[in-house]
């Protein structure tokens, strides 16, 4: 399953939040995470666009309120001034485990401003 996002070119200073779950949409907490990183990359690009650390992490609680991480999107962030499709991923880390745990199958439209 898919997440799409919509965005306009330009936009700045607001937070883009997920609610972290399973691919059968069970709840998933974040008990023990520690950060995050938002990876945006253009399609047919083969570098990163943007790299976004976590602004905030809420663990939730298992199986009833999903975990959610916030990541705070800039005017200095490459996607957001770049009309186009792009694909995200979040990679978790857990650095009391050492655990990383990759949520994939992100896509993000940046489109234009309509006029004045």
């Amino acid at each position: 399953m898919y997440t799409e996002i919509t965005l306009i070119k330009g936009d700045k200073n607001f937070n883009l939040e997920f609610a972290i779950r399973q691919k059968d949409e069970t709840p998933d907490t974040l008990v023990g995470c520690t950060s995050g990183t938002l990876k945006i990359q253009a399609y047919g690009s083969s570098t990163l666009s943007d790299t976004i650390g976590t602004t905030v992490i809420s663990p939730g609680s298992l199986d009833t309120i999903p975990g959610t991480i916030s990541f705070t999107i800039l005017s200095t962030h490459n996607f957001i001034n770049n009309v186009g499709e792009y694909k995200a991923e979040i990679e978790l880390y857990y650095e009391a485990t050492g655990q990383v745990l990759t949520c994939p199958d992100i896509y993000i439209e940046v489109e234009a401003d309509l006029p004045d």
